[in-house]
């Protein structure tokens, strides 16, 4: 039934206001009902948006400074339409991802454990520790979403196409047939822009030294707890630590995406059935990397398809009321083929990594190296080499702080709740005939 068309009409405030604290499923519910609330949702869209975001816990949901994001709800990554409904879903997916991944029971909980520096907190320290994890995450988020800079800044730098210019343009070249090598030039130059955006981010002022050591810290984390799961493969291979190490780039690079393609605290997360969609399928990063995909993902989305089974066997016994057998196959293809991408995106990492220390030409450093070499230039400009012990002190006195914080407010809220004792209050004083 439609909000408007029977009964008393909703006032336009108060529907606003609904639909400022529904979630995305609601939101779609409503502007289903008729065309004009589907018309006024869709009109006021961008201020609800606002709204939205700014309820948002700052530490993190981090929307792209021109208030987009990266998809990550399957591997073919969009990049969302600025100020819509889409970037709020997937700022919640993202949240929700977060919570999971560090969860007490999760692969990574379990890898902090295995951390010299943080091995057995105690509880207060513990949960202090994890807060700093979870910021690191959002800004790994962050980092994929540089993909906006790139692509807003080469949209910038292109000739205007209705510029004062009245030279005859060249009478057209006969069509070639595209090749491998001009593919494979247009993918290093989008992948370039997009790396150059993801250091300026680190090196910028939005990232204080305290971020750059939890960030550290979480692809460390990652790390010890890939070379866990994939020990067979670790052992067997000759490039494993290697392989481990751009693994931990990767992180840095795509964000949560990564650590639950391998980790998969939940595979509900991959995508949220609250329906959308909507976001910007041409260009999509698929046409943006054909080599990515075309080429390079061929062996990696095979073993991705081929764990599809398996994750749909795992997932079998814990499937919602409300899903069937079918979607759940369905669910499981979507993570079977993030799990392959992501795998692609480990190996173009690894060739990254090897043509930076070999000097290729315009070869840039890893983030996982620039990271360290941020922290050292925002703490006043110590030698790199020192990076790694004085991050873990910054995190220790961060963690100490924030624990000795939370006992004291414990503590005076203790105080503040706790019964009034013998001799207190207004009834002691009527019992002592006050």
């Amino acid at each position: 039934m439609s909000v408007y068309s029977s009964g008393p009409k909703i006032p336009l405030e108060v529907l606003l206001l609904i639909v400022a604290h529904a979630d995305r499923s609601t939101i779609s519910n409503i502007m289903a009902t008729c065309p004009l609330a589907r018309d006024i949702v869709s009109a006021y869209e961008k201020s609800i948006f606002k709204h939205k975001t700014a309820g948002l816990n700052p530490h993190l949901s981090l929307p792209a400074s021109h208030g987009t994001a990266l998809s990550s709800a399957t591997h073919e990554r969009e990049l969302l339409r600025p100020h819509t409904f889409d970037v709020i879903q997937e700022l919640d997916l993202r949240t929700r991802r977060i919570d999971a991944l560090l969860d007490g029971n999760s692969v990574l909980a379990q890898a902090i454990q295995n951390t010299t520096s943080f091995h057995q907190l105690p509880p207060s320290e513990h949960a202090a520790l994890l807060e700093g994890l979870k910021r690191a995450c959002a800004l790994t988020d962050r980092l994929g979403d540089c993909v906006a800079e790139a692509m807003i800044k080469a949209a910038a730098e292109r000739p205007d196409d209705n510029s004062d210019d009245t030279t005859p343009p060249p009478p057209p070249s006969p069509p070639s047939p595209p090749t491998r090598t001009h593919a494979q030039r247009c993918h290093t130059d989008i992948m370039t822009a997009v790396h150059r955006a993801r250091l300026e981010f680190i090196t910028g002022p939005a990232v204080a030294p305290l971020d750059l050591a939890y960030l550290h810290l979480l692809s460390t984390i990652a790390g010890i707890a890939y070379a866990k799961v994939h020990g067979d493969l670790v052992a067997a291979d000759p490039l494993a630590w290697e392989r481990v190490l751009a693994f931990e780039e990767v992180v840095l690079r795509e964000g949560t995406m990564a650590l639950w393609a391998f980790f998969r605290p939940s595979t509900s997360l991959v995508v949220d059935h609250g329906g959308g969609g909507g976001g910007i399928s041409t260009p999509s990063l698929t046409s943006l990397y054909p080599p990515l995909f075309t080429t390079t993902t061929t062996t990696e989305e095979t073993q991705g398809e081929e764990e599809e089974g398996q994750i749909a066997q795992q997932n079998k016994g814990n499937h919602t009321s409300g899903t069937t057998p079918t979607a759940a196959k369905s669910t499981a293809a979507v993570a079977a083929r993030l799990t392959g991408h992501v795998k692609s995106l480990v190996s173009l990492a690894m060739d990254d990594i090897f043509e930076w220390e070999t000097g290729g030409p315009g070869a840039l450093p890893g983030l996982l190296m620039s990271v360290k070499h941020a922290f050292a230039d925002k703490s006043g400009g110590r030698e790199p080499v020192r990076a790694s012990i004085e991050m873990d002190v910054a995190m220790i006195n961060d963690i100490t702080r924030k624990a000795r914080g939370g006992d004291q407010r414990e503590r005076r809220q203790e105080a503040s709740s706790s019964p009034p004792s013998l001799g207190q209050g207004h009834d002691a004083k009527r019992v002592n005939g006050g």
